[in-house]
């Protein structure tokens, strides 16, 4: 139980927040001048280490952070505006003095020696080094490798950002909304809800005061039944500040202008990098992925509240014209009554807010192993803020002070939120200095009548902000700049989410869930229903935070920052929640306080770190019991303590690693005779042939050389893919394999999927999924075995059976960038099946047996089935046709087409369908495949993986080429070619890079045939990159004839696709089969023929230019060519010049006809007459004229210095008698 301390403090330090205007000026100057003092000191070091450079910056943090925080804060909840303004000048003052700091270059670089010190940094303690990387970084991103202007620049920005933040802040707290409505405009509001609140007279008529804070506005939108109330107060509370959006929308531009000054194409990527989530693209998937997946939720829970809706205006006689903003709590709350019986006026009378704190504190004791005090009289800014002593529960050891400001009040913050004022440290001595915390929020105040009383949502809240309060208590770290606020920005939600789950649990309810009046304990029907009521509504519920972070990253994950924040803001919520805003013209992101609170294209973080709470609580909590005292204490260890100074990724595997989960899956069993027979005649481990007691030695002894660091990973894959944690799974695919096949399987296979099912209990869908990733690994760093080709082929076709067959869709979720590999990597292994059974002399008799016992693995007829199957399953050709038509995308895509899974495995099947024809080489079908597919889109399905990316622009540039439709090809190639090379310097971080790289050398091959065939003026760095690579062999290109034949074929042989043939060899005739023409040769020999006449194309244009008119003997003895050929080459040119270009849209086919080149003549008997048909720039006449230009300026400066020499020792204007200036009455 919490104890009263009736006198005295404790031996903790407690902090002075009676500061007045001058004292909070006094403490600025103070900061400013140390802060400077010791900087100076650091930067003059000539020998930096940690000792002298970057422990005395720490240190700093440690001695001036608290006083720092005091006096920033008091802006939040002072009753003196002077107070509160001279805090907030104070925080405007040390927010342009901390970005001062971290634009100096002198102290960076002797932070940045320390961190090249290898030998030092070795020896350092890995908080220390920790240290020294995160300062270095922090450095490093404030714009330090910039030059002296763009750092300048940037500081600049940074500042005005900060005083942006401010005046955001100020304007919100100051400015609460108020309207007055009478008694019955308030029915449906029970008696307490007017219990000493103010009145005021409006016409005459005496009415109910009613502000915007929290305790005044939600009431009314849950329980008022009349629906213009609810739009008045709706409209007060949404159209404040409107001054805000200006800020807001400024802030945005300078946030992308900071960025990209910094090297990031937008805000959200600087922002991201730091996060788990680590880039836009996977908090845009995620997003999308959850609202499609709530939206079936949302869809049945908007049919209950229009029925309800519709009931209600047909018993008033009006009729129904919608659903609006302001009946989304009402209705919510009106169906949780209806159907289920549960009514917050009921549960709130059980919710006392002096036994619920209580009640809460006693969980959070038992949990963390802690003892909480409440001191009397204790020294605060208000009579209403109660202060706690933290002692731990064994012994005698102080741990900290929290502080509870709980109610409103004029000018306080108007939302909840914890302060971490002090962070806990160590001093040299080896003693800690005491964190301190404030909670602040804004719950219903006593009355005359009862006790403040809460309902069960504000009861959630005080658990979840107490989860901030001792997360920041509980950290116990050398240096105070891995206290709370640098845990990562999309995990730091997770442990106050996680501890949400206790005001669920029924046995924790009855602790402390009692009657105001009576003391009973709340009545265990009422916790049944509440229960039961707890996910209605989820699905508006969570799409309404989805709705936040799809606009936050709409206005900052943008390029240029030209948003139009209101717009985009009303837009963007409707669309997503479903709900209107009628006719009023208001915008809810004035008061959108996280936008300029520090969450900045960091809001989605609270629905990401949802995942990683609700794992902790499942995976222990829930298993070991939530009062269990040791997973307690396993969490104060491995999540709280090391607060920042370590990565969240890190102490979330730790904590979960604790509990040795036992996962239990039905046995998988995949059909394959969809896609093909399987084929059994090659066993991963023949089992017929030992007994029981073997095969178990033999699994046993294969586990044992499974590395531990493997079997982890292994393990969390397997915990991740069940619980389907996508985020997680992007990192283990993403970045653990590739360095765990780089440490340990470089040139070996990873261990035996035998010896892995071992691991994870036989979990036969986990297995397919561990096979492929292994046979691909197999292909990419071995050689593979015909054997190991059929078993790969078996096990895909397992995978996609059970994908396919399956009754309803399959509860599994994987990153895009994995279904994309899957694909990819299904069509690479049936291409590389191809080439290498049409290699006949090079196989053994035994392998053309089994190729001719087996002509239905890697058919070309049955992959070709799989991909169509993917597609047509997901509907995904029917949704991109909706979605360009702006229909219902989610009705045409069915109940498959919904999920992510069936919709990204079709929509990637569909750029494998366009790979396979053109390797097949039918390119017309592979353009047709792309249809629905507008490539001008940049936020289509595949530009979410650069490697998918860059393969839809390889192949519709291929095929355009072999069609002889060269300007398209040029424009293709150009295309994606500038986007790999502005983005190169952040695909150097991703596994992706050579493989883009590569492709993206190929496509320069490519590029630079077409433009030898169809001279145009390209970009110029693309132009620049082009000479720098194939200088030669375009200028042999040029000059024609059978060099430029040889180039091109040398070229094609490079960079085209690996083609195939459709049918599998005669195996009964080998010698002929031997004979037959590779695909490639069949189609370079087809390109050939077509480049031999096009490449006359600039031969003749090279002469025609320099003429209007010509004979054409003359071109002929310049050719030395005969005049008759002469004659034909000159109407193929003709033709040659005239292609069709794409006009845009996705028909890739269709298009005008245009002409390729800035010459057209007319042959008239034997004269030719020539003409531009397009007048380009004349450089001589330009630079002649601009010459001239210069040489003007130069005379003009000449004259003016004689002047000047001539006019020495004359008196100036200014130097001549002035007449005096007079003076009038």
């Amino acid at each position: 139980m919490v104890v009263l301390r009736a006198q005295g403090l404790a031996k903790g330090a407690v902090l002075n927040f009676a500061r007045t205007p001058s004292d909070i000026r006094a403490t600025v100057n103070t900061i400013l001048s140390r802060g400077r003092e010791i900087q100076n000191a650091v930067a003059k070091q000539t020998k930096p280490t940690f000792a002298n450079a970057v422990a005395p910056l720490a240190k700093f943090e440690n001695d001036y952070g608290a006083d720092s925080s005091v006096i920033t804060f008091l802006q939040n909840v002072s009753t003196e505006k002077s107070i509160r303004d001279a805090s907030s000048d104070a925080e405007q003052q040390l927010s342009a003095f901390r970005i001062e700091s971290m634009m100096r270059k002198d102290v960076y670089q002797s932070v940045r020696a320390v961190l090249d010190n290898k030998a030092e940094m070795e020896a350092l303690e890995p908080e220390d080094r920790r240290l020294v990387e995160k300062m270095e970084e922090q450095y490093r991103r404030n714009g330090l490798a910039l030059t002296t202007d763009q750092r300048q620049r940037l500081g600049q920005i940074r500042v005005r950002l900060s005083e942006l933040g401010i005046k955001f802040s100020r304007n919100t707290n100051e400015n609460d909304g108020r309207i007055l409505f009478t008694r019955q405009e308030l029915d449906g509001l029970p008696d307490d809800y007017f219990d000493g609140r103010p009145t005021d007279v409006e016409g005459g008529v005496e009415k109910y005061v009613v502000t915007t804070k929290y305790p005044d506005l939600v009431p009314v939108m849950q329980m008022a039944k009349n629906e213009q109330t609810r739009k008045r107060l709706t409209v007060v509370s949404e159209s404040r500040c409107p001054e805000n959006i200006t800020l807001l929308e400024e802030a945005v531009k300078l946030r992308v202008e900071a960025a990209q000054l910094l090297g990031y194409r937008t805000h959200a990527e600087f922002v991201l990098e730091q996060n788990m989530a680590k880039t836009p693209e996977a908090v845009m998937d995620f997003e999308h992925d959850l609202r499609v997946k709530l939206s079936v939720l949302a869809d049945k829970e908007i049919k209950e509240i229009e029925t309800l809706k519709v009931a209600d205006c047909q018993a008033e006689g009006k009729p129904f014209t919608g659903l609006f903003n302001w009946d989304f709590r009402f209705y919510s709350n009106k169906v949780k009554e209806h159907k289920h019986k549960v009514n917050d006026d009921e549960i709130k009378q059980y919710f006392p807010m002096k036994q619920v704190t209580r009640g809460i504190l006693d969980i959070y004791q038992q949990m963390l192993g802690l003892r909480f005090v409440k001191v009397d009289n204790p020294p605060v800014w208000h009579p209403d803020v109660d202060m706690y002593e933290i002692w731990e529960a064994k012994g005698d050891e102080f741990v900290g002070h929290f502080y509870l400001d709980l109610y409103p009040r004029d000018g306080k913050y108007n939302h909840a939120c914890v302060n971490p004022i002090r962070a806990g440290f160590a001093h040299p001595d080896g003693t800690r200095e005491y964190p301190v915390a404030v909670m602040l929020a804004n719950f219903p105040k006593p009355t005359s009548s009862a006790p403040a009383l809460l309902t069960h949502d504000d009861a959630l809240t005080l658990l979840h902000e107490f989860g901030h309060v001792f997360h920041h208590i509980c950290a116990e770290t050398k240096w105070s700049h891995f206290q709370l606020e640098s845990v990562q920005m999309d995990f730091i939600e997770a442990p106050s989410q996680m501890l949400e789950n206790w005001g669920w649990e029924p046995s924790v309810l009855r602790k402390f869930a009692v009657h105001y009046k009576t003391g009973e304990p709340i009545p265990e029907d009422l916790i049944k229903r509440m229960v039961a009521a707890k996910n209605e509504g989820a699905g508006l519920f969570n799409l309404r935070q989805v709705f936040f972070g799809l606009f936050d990253m709409a206005i900052h994950n943008t390029p240029d920052g030209n948003v139009d924040v209101k717009s985009i803001y009303n837009t963007l919520r409707e669309k997503t929640t479903g709900f209107s805003a009628g006719d009023t013209d208001t915008c809810g992101a004035a008061t959108f306080g996280h936008m300029m609170g520090g969450y900045d294209a960091g809001y989605y973080g609270y629905l990401w770190a949802k995942v990683y709470s609700s794992d902790m609580y499942t995976s222990r909590f829930l298993k070991d019991g939530v009062d269990n005292p040791k997973t307690g204490m396993d969490y104060r260890r491995e999540i709280l303590l090391p607060g920042g100074s370590r990565d969240a990724s890190v102490s979330l595997e730790k904590f979960l690693e604790m509990y040795q989960e036992n996962f239990e899956e039905d046995e998988f069993v995949g059909n394959i005779d969809v896609v093909a027979d399987s084929y059994a005649n090659v066993d991963e481990i023949d089992e017929a042939e030992m007994d029981e007691g073997e095969l178990i030695m033999q699994t046993q002894a294969g586990v044992q050389t499974i590395p531990e660091q493997v079997r982890k990973f292994l393990g969390h894959l397997h915990r991740n893919l069940l619980n389907g944690n996508v985020n997680d799974l992007v990192y283990n695919y993403e970045n653990q394999f590739v360095r765990l096949s780089e440490k340990y399987y470089a040139k070996s296979t990873w261990p035996e999927p035998q010896y892995v099912a071992a691991l994870v209990d036989d979990s036969g869908l986990f297995l397919t999924l561990y096979r492929e990733l292994y046979f691909r690994h197999i292909y990419s760093r071995l050689h593979p075995t015909l054997e190991v080709r059929f078993r790969s082929f078996e096990n895909y076709c397992a995978l996609f059976n059970y994908i396919l067959n399956s009754d309803g869709p399959i509860d599994l979720e994987l990153p895009s960038q994995w279904l994309w590999d899957i694909v990819d990597e299904f069509i690479y292994q049936f291409q590389s099946f191809c080439t290498h059974r049409s290699r006949v002399s090079k196989l053994t008799p035994e392998e053309i047996a089994l190729l001719k016992d087996n002509p239905q693995i890697w058919n070309t007829y049955g992959v070709l089935n799989v991909l169509y199957s993917l597609i047509q399953k997901s509907n995904i050709s029917q949704q991109l046709l909706v979605s360009k038509q702006g229909g219902d995308v989610i009705e045409a895509a069915g109940v498959f087409g919904v999920r992510p899974l069936y919709k990204m495995l079709g929509y990637f099947s569909i750029i494998g369908l366009v790979r396979v024809h053109c390797m097949l080489g039918d390119y017309t079908l592979a353009l047709q495949t792309l249809e629905n597919i507008e490539l001008s889109n940049s936020r289509a399905l595949f530009t979410r993986v650069t490697a998918c990316h860059v393969t839809v622009y390889y192949y519709v540039g291929f095929a355009y080429l072999m069609m002889g439709r060269y300007t398209d090809a040029i424009q293709a190639f150009v295309h994606i070619l500038t986007f790999v090379s502005r983005t190169k310097q952040y695909q150097q971080r991703s596994f992706q890079f050579d493989t883009v790289n590569k492709k993206a050398d190929q496509m320069y091959a490519l590029l630079a045939i077409a433009i030898s065939l169809s001279p145009v003026r390209v970009d110029e760095n693309i132009h620049n990159h082009l000479r720098e690579a194939y200088g030669d062999q375009q200028h042999k290109m040029q000059r024609g004839g059978e060099e430029a034949i040889d180039v091109i074929s040398e070229l094609f042989l490079f960079s085209s696709p690996k083609f195939i043939s459709p049918n599998p060899p005669n195996y009964d005739n080998l010698e002929a089969a031997a004979k037959v023409v590779e695909p490639r040769s069949f189609q370079l020999k087809t390109f050939l023929r077509e480049a031999r006449l096009q490449l006359v194309v600039p031969t003749l244009r090279s002469f025609l230019k320099l003429y209007t008119t010509m004979g054409l003997d003359r071109l002929s003895t310049f050719l030395e060519m005969d005049p008759a050929e002469l004659r034909n080459q000159l109407i193929v040119y003709k033709q040659r010049c005239r292609q069709i270009k794409c006009t845009g849209g996705s028909d890739l086919l269709s298009g005008e006809v245009v002409a390729t080149t800035d010459l057209d003549f007319a042959l008239q008997e034997d004269m030719i007459f020539i003409a531009e048909s397009r007048v380009g720039r004349r450089y001589a006449d330009w630079f002649i004229r601009n010459t001239n230009k210069v040489q003007d300026i130069i005379n003009s400066l000449e004259n003016r210095q004689k002047a000047v020499i001539a006019n020495a020792g004359k008196p100036s204007a200014e130097q001549q008698p002035q007449p005096q200036p007079t003076v009038s009455a």
